[in-house]
């Protein structure tokens, strides 16, 4: 068979994929990261038959950067925060939104190809607990975390007068 001829091959499912199973998914921001992941499906197609040898590593390369793709990154932080809309417990829905960022900023971190993760991680992390919203969800929330380490009442009491 033409190597030329795989992109081709590959690339008219792709294609029949894109058209008919990405229009029944019916959630934008899945649809966004399974036209993502097409792409490069794609790309990946043109790696395999290019002239340079090093398959492994072009195809390392390529995907790594997957997760740190701008569109890639919002249908995450989307498909999160839309199964954070269903949790009921109103205290726990602010908390979790107030960690989507992070968490997504994480994900991302922990799988491009810039090391070391865990200094990148911790970047993200010093970062998000010095914001507003952290704080802001720390204070409005005083009560229900001190409750949580036994203190005695005049003690959570005097804590939550500092804050």
């Amino acid at each position: 068979m033409d190597k030329s001829l795989f992109p081709q091959l590959v690339g008219v499912n792709l294609q029949f994929i894109a058209s008919t199973v990405v229009p029944g998914i019916q959630n934008p921001a899945v649809e966004e990261l399974v036209k993502s992941v097409l792409a490069k499906l794609t790309e990946t197609t043109h790696l395999l038959v290019d002239e340079d040898p090093n398959n492994a590593q072009q195809i390392k390369d390529l995907w790594a950067t997957f997760t740190s793709d701008k569109s890639v990154v919002a249908a995450f932080e989307a498909i999160y925060l839309d199964a954070v809309k269903r949790v009921e417990n109103e205290s726990l829905k602010e908390g979790l939104v107030v960690l989507a960022q992070p968490l997504v900023q994480t994900l991302v971190v922990a799988t491009d190809s810039v090391k070391p993760d865990s200094k990148q991680i911790e970047d993200v992390w010093s970062k998000f607990i010095k914001t507003e919203g952290f704080l802001t969800f720390l204070v409005k929330n005083a009560q229900f975390i001190l409750s949580r380490f036994n203190l005695p009442q005049w003690l959570v009491d005097f804590v939550k007068r500092f804050l």
